[in-house]
């Protein structure tokens, strides 16, 4: 059994043990995994269906951002890889809004008044 082909065991037996049970997270992580190895093996096919696999299992655990961004700018290098530049683009927009720093910009404050229940009549009101 050559490395590729321990690689590729382990990564289906992490999927296997994980998805029995396994917070989503965990178990997106594994798929992370095996598709990375089937990206290096040049399987594309079973790459971008583990990719997806792994993406849709981590949206379902609460608070795993960081995880759900790191899983689409995988699968945004392995599809500009496979010469798919549009879709790459969609999955780096998509990590790139799951970054800490861009989540806190887009977040509503009640100092700008943004999400607030004030109208601008009453902002103008204070003036």
């Amino acid at each position: 059994m050559g490395d590729t082909d321990l690689a590729t065991a382990k990564a289906r037996e992490g999927v296997e043990l994980l998805g029995n049970g396994a917070m989503p997270g965990q178990l997106g992580d594994a798929y992370l995994v095996l598709a990375r190895v089937y990206d290096e093996l040049g399987d594309g096919e079973r790459a971008e269906w583990a990719y997806t696999a792994a993406i849709d299992a981590i949206r379902q655990q609460n608070g795993w951002t960081r995880e759900l961004a790191k899983a689409y700018r995988w699968y945004g290098k392995f599809l500009k890889r496979m010469g798919r530049a549009e879709a790459a683009l969609e999955a780096f927009e998509l990590a790139a809004d799951l970054a800490p720093s861009n989540q806190d910009a887009m977040a509503p404050t009640l100092q700008s008044g943004i999400g607030s229940s004030e109208t601008a009549a009453d902002l103008s009101d204070r003036t």
